[in-house]
């Protein structure tokens, strides 16, 4: 009850005090009513930099991490920015794949939205349902992963009930980028919340994450869109950069961010389908942006410009959509490849 007292008295957590807390919710040693009660405090106090770091470095320690050697990116948001968008960054993802880059693409079910990774990937016949050994086999053999985060992080089952009894945007939803079990070299993370821009941006720099930029649009979805002006924030080797990022400076199409909606998962992998397949639109030129900025990012592109104009020349070429593809036959291959190795354990 220490930690929740405080909270209410609105005193941030160090980031050992706020480590040592998760802990004890990944390992099942507090109860659901005070993790709703702390969880509830955080979110009306509002996370501080450490609280973040220190919720994401204990999720990291209780998850299997992986390095490769090689460059691996990752394209994901915070969610619950409730701007009902499509899946800008999932498809964001196969288009950074297309380009040449190596995406660990890390992803849940959507639990504020319509939508998540998870669902719109399962609706385009990914099989999603794969541990991290199998999800590295993906990436290693096509370039682009998927890594599940229920498969991957095991200690969140306690956590989980409470997080959907609260219903709303908790810190789970920001740590969730920061976790992915695979050493990244380069990232790019939705903020879907203007004033946890610069907040999320200092926890990276605790956590001394290797090179991530923290965007938001101007009416605070947690994607670069092609209304206003983004902002955004670099972090690299503990500095930060800020930017900013509009889509009419970039020779794109300039639309509200009402242009990018979407929907049901069966709804968003129509529209994921159309923008693999090149075809033009609002929602592509987003996908364009954000693919840019990872790839940028990444050293795929040595400039923003160039990102830009790499993600179009992916597009338009099929590559793109040639990822999704071999995501779906691979995932499948490696599905098909689990069932039947049960029924020969039954």
């Amino acid at each position: 009850m220490r930690y929740t007292v405080k909270l209410v008295d609105g005193e941030d957590l160090s980031l050992e005090s706020a480590k040592q807390m998760f802990t004890s919710f990944f390992n099942g040693e507090t109860s659901e009513a005070e993790m709703a009660s702390i969880l509830t405090a955080l979110k009306i106090k509002g996370e501080s930099a450490t609280e973040i770091a220190g919720a994401a470095l204990a999720m990291r320690e209780k998850t299997r991490r992986s390095s490769l050697n090689y460059p691996v990116l990752d394209t994901c948001g915070t969610g619950g920015d409730g701007s009902g968008s499509f899946n800008i960054s999932t498809a964001s993802a196969f288009v950074v794949a297309g380009a040449g880059g190596c995406v660990a693409k890390h992803g849940n079910r959507s639990v504020t939205s319509r939508s998540g990774s998870a669902d719109v990937l399962e609706a385009l016949s990914v099989h999603i349902d794969l541990d991290e050994r199998q999800s590295l086999q993906t990436l290693e053999e096509i370039g682009i992963g998927f890594f599940f985060a229920p498969k991957i992080h095991g200690s969140m089952r306690a956590v989980m009930p409470v997080r959907r009894a609260l219903g709303f945007r908790t810190v789970f939803n920001l740590i969730g980028p920061l976790c992915n079990p695979v050493s990244l070299t380069g990232q790019i993370i939705g903020v879907g919340d203007p004033s946890r821009l610069e907040v999320m941006a200092d926890a990276a720099v605790l956590m001394k994450l290797h090179k991530v930029l923290f965007v938001c649009s101007e009416n605070g979805m947690d994607e670069l869109t092609l209304e206003g002006v983004n902002r955004g924030i670099l972090v690299e080797k503990g500095t930060k950069k800020h930017l900013e990022i509009s889509a009419d400076k970039l020779g794109l199409l300039v639309a509200k961010d009402s242009a990018l909606k979407g929907g049901s998962a069966e709804e968003n992998a129509q529209i994921m389908q159309s923008v693999l397949s090149g075809k033009p639109s609002a929602y592509k030129d987003a996908v364009i942006l954000n693919a840019g900025a990872v790839l940028y990012v990444g050293g795929i592109a040595p400039s923003l410009d160039a990102g830009i104009a790499l993600s179009k020349k992916t597009l338009d070429s099929g590559k793109a959509l040639e990822k999704l593809e071999a995501l779906r036959i691979t995932t499948q291959r490696i599905g098909t490849q689990i069932s039947e190795d049960r029924m020969v354990g039954m």
